[in-house]
């Protein structure tokens, strides 16, 4: 293998094969992709004995059926990674002692289970998921959070251009895949755009650094897709994914129920109708695709980014040889890190954000992202500094969407910032407009007031029947239509918060103008 040196840490490790613990007691919870809550059963599960790698066949075990295979085990303030040797020899590494170690088995509850293998085809083992290497996991520097952070960053720039705060969610998102079983929730991260913009790329550069990255290209099965996914429980990544279908869609159902823990997706056999299959969906995704998903719940645990088209002349329109050993020398590295720092991430000390002003659904998906920041001096400072930029990121993004122009526009006419079309230049006062109506609105836009009406409507707004007294000379003449009219003050605040931003920057919300104000709205 070709080594590419891609640091200038210092090398200070300490790593080797070792004996381990004898006259084991099974540990009281199944092997399995879960915490052990046993804090006494580490160090009694794992194998006492390593054989020579040298003495294993190239070819995959006999009657591999009847081995039970898992790609890590939690256990207790631990964990057990499935890693692979430059012969393709698959093992197990843990820490003891702080010292990385290897065994080819671990024993919980008595049962004998060995590491996953990947997939063998035509006399070779097929690279469909990004296993470490043991020689390179050997030869990696132990790396500070910090320093790790400004590696991957460095890696990202390579190969993407994006801008920093997203770079900075990339960083997270991929340290979170690697502590992810610690957690009850965890989002996907989705990128989105038409042919040539670089999705693809983003999608592969940034997933190859992810926990046991598993490819699925589009046209795979979804059948496929969960088998394999069932034997690696890692990051799942899914390359133009345009599935077709909403709510019902078997793959959209899958990706649903695996944004939290403890969700189980049934099967019916369909060799056996009597046997039902069954499924573990949770764990992170990357999904690149061209069209968003029908079904609005999947949009819902989606962190998604659109990539643009890059006028970086550095960056390298393919992806060159040297790309490969530099993947697995910082995957090793990455690997390293996480067994030294495993039991110093604790899932009961996210980040709170509670007192932020920020939207429920990216509190709910960036919250389990600030899990590995908590071996950051400066973590939780960074994290906040982070989520206020990208709620203010979100809330541009949304106010330049159809329904944000058209809810900037309303409130703008309400507060007087604005003036009506011509048509209806009789509607406006001193301090705004009469009314906003959606003919107004319609006319200001080229579009009919149903239209325009279905859009408001959508984010919250209704209509109501008012009759408005027109100055017309000397007199004024009653005239009855209908206007668009806010609830409540919890609706104007939720429409404010998604879809108002000041091109200033300001912080400051605006109240809801007494002309959008409904008859009976409630404080």
């Amino acid at each position: 293998m070709t080594k590419y040196k891609i640091f200038d840490f210092p090398v200070n490790n300490t790593t080797e094969t070792c004996e381990l613990y004898t006259n084991s007691i099974p540990c009281e919870s199944e092997l399995c992709d879960n915490d052990c809550d046993n804090d006494a059963s580490k160090s009694q599960i794992i194998n006492s004995t390593t054989q020579s790698q040298q003495e294993k066949s190239s070819e995959p075990a006999q009657n591999t059926s009847k081995i039970i295979m898992k790609p890590f085990v939690c256990v207790s303030d631990e964990i057990v990674l499935t890693v692979k040797s430059e012969e393709n020899d698959f093992i197990f590494a843990y820490m003891q002692n702080n010292k990385i170690c290897y065994t080819e088995a671990v024993y919980p509850n008595g049962k004998e289970v060995h590491p996953q293998e990947l997939p063998f085809a035509n006399g070779e083992y097929v690279p469909v998921v990004g296993v470490p290497i043991r020689e390179l996991i050997d030869s990696a520097p132990d790396l500070q959070a910090t320093e790790l952070l400004e590696l991957l960053h460095a890696h990202l720039d390579k190969y993407i251009d994006a801008p920093e705060t997203d770079k900075e969610m990339f960083i997270h998102y991929i340290l979170f895949t690697w502590f992810y079983p610690k957690t009850n929730t965890t989002p996907y991260l989705r990128f989105i755009g038409d042919t040539g913009k670089g999705k693809s790329r983003f999608s592969k550069v940034i997933a190859d650094l992810c926990f046991y990255p598993i490819t699925a290209e589009g046209a795979s099965t979804a059948s496929g897709i969960l088998r394999f996914k069932e034997q690696w429980h890692g990051t799942l990544k899914i390359d133009e994914a345009d599935f077709n279908g909403g709510a019902e869609s078997e793959i959209i159902k899958y990706l649903n129920l695996g944004f939290e823990d403890g969700h189980v997706f049934m099967k019916t056999n369909k060799a056996n109708f009597k046997e039902q299959e069954f499924y573990n969906p949770f764990g992170p995704k990357i999904i690149a695709m061209r069209k968003p998903f029908q079904d609005n719940a999947t949009e819902g645990r989606l962190l998604s980014f659109s990539p643009r088209e890059t006028n970086r002349r550095d960056i390298p329109a393919n992806l060159p040889p040297i790309y490969e050993d530099e993947v697995e020398e910082i995957r090793a590295i990455i690997t390293r890190f996480v067994l030294f720092n495993w039991n110093n991430v604790d899932p009961n000390n996210l980040i709170d954000c509670s007192e932020m002003d920020i939207e429920p659904r990216l509190k709910q998906l960036a919250i389990p992202l600030s899990l590995t920041l908590q071996l950051l001096p400066d973590g939780e400072a960074r994290f906040k500094n982070y989520i206020t930029r990208r709620q203010a990121e979100i809330k541009e993004m949304r106010s330049q969407s159809w329904e944000g122009t058209l809810f900037n526009y309303v409130y703008a006419l309400a507060a007087g910032y604005d003036e009506p079309h011509s048509d209806y230049s009789q509607y406006a006062t001193n301090g705004g407009v009469l009314a906003v109506t959606p003919s107004m609105v319609g006319a200001h836009f080229g579009i009919s007031a149903k239209s325009a009406t279905q859009t408001m409507m959508s984010i919250g707004m209704t209509t109501e029947s008012t009759t408005l007294k027109i100055p017309s000379g000397s007199e004024t003449k009653s005239k009855k239509t209908r206007m668009y009219a806010i609830p409540s003050e919890q609706v104007w605040n939720e429409i404010v918060q998604r879809y108002y931003y000041a091109d200033e920057g300001s912080d400051e919300k605006p109240s809801c103008p007494e002309v959008l104000k409904s008859k009976r709205y409630l404080n």
